[in-house]
């Protein structure tokens, strides 16, 4: 199955703070064995929840050839670097928090993660929006979610069509229509997010909008661009803040959301309770157990145990916050060795922080045994 790559946090200004250059030269990371008990805060943490997300992992492991190719540059193996892992992560109950932690230990080595000698990164977060829908356009429900067109290059190359000349009506009348939502505003942050939910008018049904490609038109950020006209400063600008502009000036929230000419597609399936967002590994997502990361410094799957904060808001309240989630997704914002983006899953809470985190922090990466022999 083909995975695809996730928009993640692209319209926060906070990836304006993000140094340009770890992006760009993967030979920059520097990774520093040590062991679990010198991981902040390891004991603590609830390690069976992160193994029933390394589960989801392990079985795309299983359908892969033992000698696929796995990792780049320090990190670089095969697949079959997981058969005994994944063998026994499977057959353990994530419910055993204390067998989870062992399992851990005994299958990986923790190293700190830096980049130019900067062991401090950035992380932001995802989640889910749900939108109000009708299967058909009528009052209240005019804004269009598309399908994927039938010529929509699957080479990354651009597709002719901006943001602008969709909304003016470019692709309508081909039956690409999948749904109708209840707001334009809503279906950018659903773009900006790559995946949601969506609930039917008529029948009270609920569906999963999943990513199913893009223009790849140019994207621009537009909280970047209500800093530089001066709507927002830098500390204030949010994904709340960013609607919030966007609702309170509706004769020019749909120029500035054109600014950016990117666009995305998506397939609507039933929700069945299983989640509905996918990651690039193409596993389902489990709420603050996956996370979005860099891939040419840290391939997927992967577990990375974070030490940050939450945001200083309704349900963050700067709290502490150190996880082990699994390396499951990427994401065209996502650029640095030290840089993640937290799924934070569904709902008030979800929204709550995904829009407000932009919070410093650490990286350990847990290293097969078997690759991390062969780190210098």
């Amino acid at each position: 199955m083909r995975s695809f790559p996730r928009l993640r946090g692209l319209l926060l200004a906070a990836t304006l703070s993000f140094t340009a250059s770890q992006g760009a030269f993967a030979a920059g990371m520097e990774l520093h064995r040590t062991d679990f008990s010198q991981v902040p805060d390891w004991g603590i943490d609830q390690h069976g929840y992160a193994l029933e997300s390394l589960q989801r992992s392990c079985y795309k492991f299983h359908s892969q050839p033992v000698e696929t190719p796995y990792g780049e540059g320090k990190l670089k193996g095969k697949v079959g670097d997981w058969n005994l892992i994944c063998r026994d992560v499977l057959e353990m109950n994530p419910s055993d928090n204390l067998g989870s932690r062992r399992l851990f230990e005994r299958h990986f080595t923790p190293f700190a993660v830096s980049f130019d000698g900067n062991y401090e990164g950035k992380l932001t977060g995802y989640y889910e929006p749900l939108l109000m829908a009708s299967f058909t356009k009528k009052p209240g429900y005019e804004v269009p979610v598309y399908a994927p067109p039938a010529d929509l290059p699957k080479d990354g190359s651009v597709y002719p069509l901006t943001r602008k000349q969709i909304n003016a009506g470019a692709l309508k009348g081909k039956g690409l229509e999948k749904l109708y939502v209840s707001s334009a505003i809503d279906l950018f942050f659903l773009q900006v997010q790559g995946s949601g939910r969506a609930l039917v008018d008529e029948t009270g049904q609920r569906l999963n909008l999943k990513f199913a490609g893009k223009t790849n038109q140019p994207y621009t950020a537009i909280g970047k661009i209500l800093v530089e006209r001066g709507e927002l400063t830098k500390e204030e600008v949010s994904a709340p803040a960013i609607r919030q502009w966007l609702k309170t000036h509706p004769d020019q929230a749909q120029a500035l959301m054109e600014e950016n000419a990117s666009y995305v597609f998506f397939t609507v399936e039933p929700n069945t309770g299983e989640g509905g967002a996918t990651g690039a590994q193409n596993t389902v997502l489990l709420p603050e157990r996956s996370m979005a990361v860099d891939t040419r410094f840290i391939p997927l799957g992967l577990p990375v145990f974070v030490n940050t904060t939450l945001p200083n808001s309704k349900h963050g309240q700067g709290a502490v916050y150190s996880h082990l989630l699994i390396a499951q997704d990427k994401g065209s914002a996502i650029l640095g060795a030290v840089r993640g983006d937290i799924f934070f899953g569904h709902g008030d809470r979800a929204e709550d922080l995904a829009g407000h985190m932009n919070s410093a922090g650490k990286f350990f990466v847990l290293v097969p045994n078997t690759i991390a022999e062969r780190i210098p």
